[in-house]
């Protein structure tokens, strides 16, 4: 399960994502390129 830090971060439900960092337990990610090109 992913949990955003804010909702403006939020990825939505069948996106992909990219793990970046790991801190501990924590896992840091990016929604993948094509995520960012969406329509809002």
């Amino acid at each position: 399960m992913v949990e955003p830090h804010d909702e403006a971060g939020a990825i939505a439900a069948g996106e992909t994502a990219l793990i970046v960092r790991r801190d501990g337990k924590l896992f840091y990610a990016l929604p993948e390129a094509n995520a960012l090109l969406r329509s809002i």
